[in-house]
């Protein structure tokens, strides 16, 4: 199967999305109730009535026990937990397929998803691309465990390591909840690490065709200290930046070993020039 190497253009609801966005602000309580309707639509659309209320009624509990989501594009329930973000980064991640928009020439075969959480982005890749094979990190407890549970069904195409990445291989504190953790001193857990080359080294060739990173800060670090070695090993990379000067940083190192990069919502697509 032979897919087409580009950005997928963006839909009607994510064009209004911009616009609205736009003119009033992304922190604009009007902004973010509209988002939420466009949400709920684009979920009863894709998904029906049924799921859309469960992933709404999931986003406003505060408790409660987990519970498991059944979706037409996922081969296996995903089981969110309420008071959490588990529903609002599935709808974000799976119904709005935030890191879906980059077309392949040819499937990819070997992905890497630094920052799982829950598995949600890992099941969607492997729903969306069926000859992949995934290599997930989740560092946490709490969102391993929920990360072994959601991507077990999967079998032995994907490869679970409850670590972080980093630009060595070290002990890190880890401070935060869910998607808002970050690695630094503080109050926190110590996680263990492991870095892009290690990871490599598992791969038959010792290339991969997709890194999707969302690591909390890290990316600077990773980006900053050997870059040059593993990027030639890698054909695209989808990372959320964390500040304007790891930006700066990073897409500054990207364009200096002949990437280029495109922002889509809060994720930066980026690929190697031919």
């Amino acid at each position: 199967m032979v897919l087409e190497e580009k950005i997928k253009m963006p839909s009607l609801m994510e064009n209004i999305r911009r616009v609205v966005r736009g003119i009033i602000g992304p922190n604009n309580p009007l902004y973010r109730q509209a988002a939420i309707s466009l949400d709920y639509l684009l979920t009863v659309k894709t998904e029906g009535v049924e799921v859309a209320n469960q992933l709404q009624r999931l986003d406003r509990q505060k408790s409660g026990k987990m519970e498991a989501l059944k979706l037409n594009s996922l081969q296996y329930p995903i089981w969110i937990r309420p008071g959490t973000l588990d529903a609002s980064t599935v709808i974000s991640n799976v119904i709005r397929e935030e890191y879906g928009k980059l077309l392949f020439k040819n499937m990819p075969r070997w992905i890497i998803d630094a920052g799982a959480y829950i598995g949600d982005t890992s099941a969607y890749f492997l729903n969306r691309y069926p000859e992949a094979n995934i290599i997930a990190l989740e560092p946490h407890d709490v969102n391993y465990a929920m990360c072994e549970k959601n991507l077990k069904p999967y079998g032995d195409r994907v490869q679970l390591l409850q670590k972080g990445l980093f630009s060595e291989e070290t002990q890190l504190t880890f401070t935060g909840e869910g998607t808002a953790g970050s690695i630094g001193e503080g109050d926190g857990f110590t996680i263990e690490t492991t870095t892009i080359p290690n990871l490599l080294k598992d791969i038959p060739g010792g290339h991969i065709d997709l890194l999707k990173m969302d690591i909390e800060g890290a990316e600077k670090d990773i980006f900053e200290a050997n870059a040059s070695e593993w990027l030639p090993k890698i054909d695209h990379i989808i990372v959320e930046l964390h500040s304007p000067e790891i930006t700066t940083s990073v897409l500054t190192i990207l364009r200096e070993n002949g990437w280029s990069s495109e922002l889509y919502r809060s994720v930066w697509y980026c690929s190697r020039n031919q």
